[in-house]
């Protein structure tokens, strides 16, 4: 007895002494209430100074009758870290329970674990915590737990977890797995992170109360990588579809790129039968590099494929390479021919950082000419007629002034079917450098230091032909040999070397001497000159000689240009008027260049052709170039002396004005006319029409810059005969006299205007950018963006724009000969948001000259929060169809959809 009693009276004096020691404690039967709890941290094994020791075990004093002595020992605990909690109203410490519990706005957070309730409690004994909400006035729960691991995060009613074995349980939980949500009314985490489910619902719909969602009898999910589930089925607006049900579900749920099968579309086209589309297989090559395998098949023998390589290698280089391939059959009409369509597509970047002096880039796009008529789902692609590739490489050597590069291209029409080649082009060249300056020098330049030299070369390899390069037959292939033997080539550079010395301010004359060389792989000689009586015409008879020959000149010329400006300016006297001063600038330019005969020094490429009849009567005359059929003319002043003169007169108009609503009292620059601008040039060496085109060009921005006004116009002073051709007499004087001074020969005018209203956004806050990721572009395949709206190609509507509106119209005229060419035509397109959830687009043109409506498509989105619906109209055209599309917005879920529409493909 006497033991037990020293043993309870040592018990109580060490609980008082510590209890006593504490501030702002309130002592309560056994607990504790803090009032303020604003940045309290808790060590292992500590509660705000309160040591929590485990007394392990008891050690009897045999040197001391009767007493017992207490040797407390600290138990390992297995946090690794400080606990922080804080509570905004209070917190009670329960000392014999080893519990805080926490009120209003609890937090706690330990390593990079996050929790956030109304209420909390922490078993320090256990290392465990639980977290709910609560009810307030209106019975509606508030301040639900929070949880944060990590990139994890999770909302639910209340939960319990263990911060040593990372175990938890959480009853109706809600939480983002990937692009879908997961609600759960049982959830247990375990240590592993994995995560098991009992009736649980999986949806991409954000709501709470989700608009569908695939009923889970149970499942698991492992973060990062996947969700399995048991038996499912669908419920759309909380009605249960049990028909579309899955005996068990797998959904990825990484962030990492995988491997998988692409599922296909089906339809019905009148042509081609029934079909799959877009079906195959996405496989990752890599951490850098992917390969996207798609395919069509359809019932009556057609089928496609098309293969896209995908490849980034951050700071170095990225880009797609791709190609198509089609084969067009109709196994049930006999008469119906078999072709093939192709496409090879190639981008390729290299990033600046890469290589600073030298790139390398890609732009291929080279297609079989029927390929955008039958195959493309892009409407840009399909009203073009041309289409352009390009390779192309360059390199600059720092600390010098020289440059090399190098291209190959080709251009594409598919109207006339025509293709050229450049195989390869490049050009070395050197920028200007003034030999005679000292590096050390300041000060003004002498006339002989502004002496330049510059350097540049090109070659060039071109090939027209008219036939398909890939998959050809024997006859096109014979026709590719044969322009491939008939390869125009060609080398040429030039070394000038000028100074340029002023006049005053308004008078420059540069003198020059230049050398140019060119090299030619051909050439040509005239056999003879006969007369052909039945075509009553004379017939020049010649061959080709396939021989490299070397041309050069050199060319001395000296320039002088006068460039003066001339105001016009007119100052209001009113003070409180809208105009405060108009101003007019008047840029008058004259330009005379002059290169001396150098016939005595450089070499003669030209030749004389003459035909004289039986009385040597001259009836043919012709000065011919031996190099006029060859890719470069002959070097220039092998053939006399030239020069001309350039007149050019630009006109600018402007004003000052204050609007009525600026506060600032500064006046405003408005541009009245931005340019009118005349040029022409006289070359009094020519035999005939020496006076070139006049040119105009005029423009303007009127309705605050929002409407631009654009006109081009070509005037010749020369009279034409009745077959319209160009005769060497002035217009004014074929005319008789009077204004007649200019005869028109082309005209165009185009304006453009677009306008939108604010965004619906907050100023403030400003417009974010939507990446392509979150508008979902990167699971569009072509077939999908067929029958899409302008401005829902990129798979993202912008409701916060209540409307917009583009209009642009072009007129132009143009006569050579006897044939007028005119074009007449306006093109409209917009948008308006009829509810926050409605959008109506419309586009279209309408070609005046043949009063034919051009490619109209009208279009109607609906907003269906987690869904959209769209439909979308082509009256008219080559395209005319219709489609009625409702799918799932999120890209996992992109083949849950209902479609309907027919093909525009039937009416070929």
């Amino acid at each position: 007895m006497p033991s037990r009693i020293v043993l309870f009276l040592t018990m109580t004096i060490c609980f008082i002494t510590t209890v006593s020691a504490q501030k702002n404690l309130f002592l309560k039967s056994d607990t504790i209430t803090v009032s303020d709890t604003a940045g309290i941290t808790h060590s292992p094994g500590i509660v705000n100074g309160i040591d929590t020791l485990i007394h392990d075990s008891i050690s009897i004093d045999t040197t001391v009758p009767d007493t017992v002595v207490i040797i407390p020992k600290r138990r390992k605990s297995a946090l690794e870290d400080k606990v922080q909690y804080s509570a905004k109203d209070s917190m009670r410490i329960s000392i014999t329970g080893k519990k805080l519990y926490l009120f209003g706005e609890a937090h706690v957070t330990y390593t990079d674990i996050e929790l956030n309730a109304e209420y909390i409690e922490l078993d320090l004994g256990k290392e465990e915590v639980f977290a709910r909400g609560v009810y307030d006035t209106i019975g509606k729960v508030t301040g639900k737990p929070v949880f944060k691991k990590g990139d994890e995060s999770f909302e639910s009613d209340s939960l319990k977890y263990n911060f040593s074995t990372e175990k938890g349980v959480i009853f109706h939980i809600i939480t983002q797995q990937g692009e879908g949500y997961l609600h759960s009314d049982k959830t247990k985490r375990h240590e592993n992170g994995h995560i098991h489910i009992k009736d649980g619902k999986y949806t991409t719909c954000d709501a709470e109360h989700p608009h569908f969602y695939l009923s889970l009898n149970k499942g698991i999910v492992i973060p990062e990588d996947k969700i399995v589930t048991g038996y499912a089925y669908m419920v759309l607006e909380d009605v249960p579809i049990n028909i579309l049900f899955v005996p068990f579900g797998f959904f990825p749920n990484t962030t990492k790129r995988s491997s998988g099968i692409l599922f296909p579309s089906y339809g019905e086209e009148n042509r081609r039968g029934f079909f799959l589309r877009d079906g195959g297989w996405y496989q990752v090559l890599g951490d850098h590099a992917d390969l996207t395998i798609r395919g069509d098949v359809y019932t009556r023998g057609s089928w496609a494929i098309r293969n896209t390589l995908s490849y980034k290698f951050r700071y170095k280089y990225s880009g797609n390479f791709g190609f198509d391939y089609a084969m067009n059959k109709d196994k049930d009409d006999p008469t119906y021919v078999p072709t093939k369509d192709y496409k090879l597509m190639w981008s390729h970047r290299q990033d600046p950082k890469a290589n600073p002096t030298q790139n390398f880039s890609a732009n291929v796009n080279y297609r079989s000419v029927e390929y955008d008529r039958l195959h493309s789902y892009n409407t840009e692609s399909y009203l073009s007629n041309n289409t352009s590739s390009s390779i192309s490489f360059s390199k600059r050597w720092p600390g010098t002034p020289f440059n090399l590069s190098l291209s190959a291209n080709a251009t594409q029409n598919s109207q006339s079917r025509q293709t050229n080649f450049n195989l390869p082009t490049g050009s070395f060249n050197m920028s200007s450098i003034y030999p005679f300056r000292n590096e050390s020098g300041s000060g003004k330049y002498k006339w002989y230091e502004n002496i330049s030299l510059t350097y540049s070369s090109k070659f060039d390899n071109q090939i027209e032909d008219s036939t398909e390069w890939f998959f050809s037959d024997i006859d096109s292939l014979r026709h590719q040999a044969w322009a491939f033997e008939n390869m125009e080539n060609g080398f040429q550079h030039s070394i000038p070397l000028a100074v340029n010395f002023k006049l005053g301010k308004l008078v420059t004359i540069t003198p020059s001497l230049s050398y140019t060389g060119k090299l030619y792989s051909a050439y040509t000689v005239m056999d003879s000159v006969i007369y052909d009586t039945a075509e009553n015409d004379v017939v020049e008879y010649s061959h080709e000689v396939q021989e490299f020959k070397y041309a050069q000149a050199v060319n001395p010329s000296i320039s002088v240009s006068f460039t003066p400006k001339m105001y016009g300016m007119y100052q209001s006297t009113r003070q409180d008027g809208y105009v405060e001063a108009v101003r007019h600038v008047i840029s008058p330019s004259v330009s005379i260049s002059f290169t001396p005969d150098m016939r005595k020094i450089n070499r003669n490429y030209y030749d004389t052709l003459r035909y004289l009849d039986e009385n040597d009567s001259l009836v043919y005359h012709r000065v011919f170039n031996i190099f006029e059929d060859q890719l470069y003319r002959d070097p220039p002043s092998s053939n006399g002396k030239s020069g001309s003169l350039r007149l050019a007169l630009n006109n600018n108009l402007e004003m000052k004005v204050h609007p009525k609503n600026d506060t600032t009292g500064e006046a405003k620059k408005v541009s009245i006319l931005d340019n009118l601008n005349f040029s022409t040039s006289y070359n009094p060496f020519k035999e005939e029409f020496k006076w070139s085109d006049v040119t105009m060009v005029a423009g303007t921005k009127i309705l605050n810059n929002k409407l631009n006004l654009r006109i081009n116009g070509k005037f010749t002073m020369y009279a034409s005969d009745s077959l319209g051709r160009d005769i060497d007499e002035f217009y004014y004087k074929n005319m008789g006299g009077g204004l007649h001074f200019l005869r028109l020969r082309s005209i165009s005018f185009t304006t453009g205007y677009s306008i939108r209203s604010k965004s619906g956004k907050d100023e403030e806050e400003g417009e974010e950018e939507t990446s392509e990721d979150e508008v979902g572009e990167r699971y569009l395949t072509e077939s999908d963006l067929e029958f899409m709206p302008g401005y829902l190609t990129s798979g993202y509507v912008d409701f916060s724009i209540p409307w917009s509106f583009n209009f642009d119209y072009h007129w132009s005229y143009s006569k050579r000969n006897l044939r007028t060419v005119r074009t007449h035509t306006v093109d409209i397109s917009g948008d308006f948001s009829l509810t926050q959830k409605w959008k109506i687009g419309m586009s279209g043109g309408y070609d005046i000259e043949n009063d034919v409506v051009v490619f109209p498509r009208f279009s109607i989105h609906r907003d269906l929060h987690c869904w959209e619906m769209t439909f979308t109209s082509i009256p008219l055209g080559p395209r005319k169809s219709y489609t009625f599309t409702i799918r799932a917005k999120a890209s996992l879920l992109r083949d849950l959809k209902y479609e309907k529409k027919p093909n525009w493909y039937d009416q070929f």
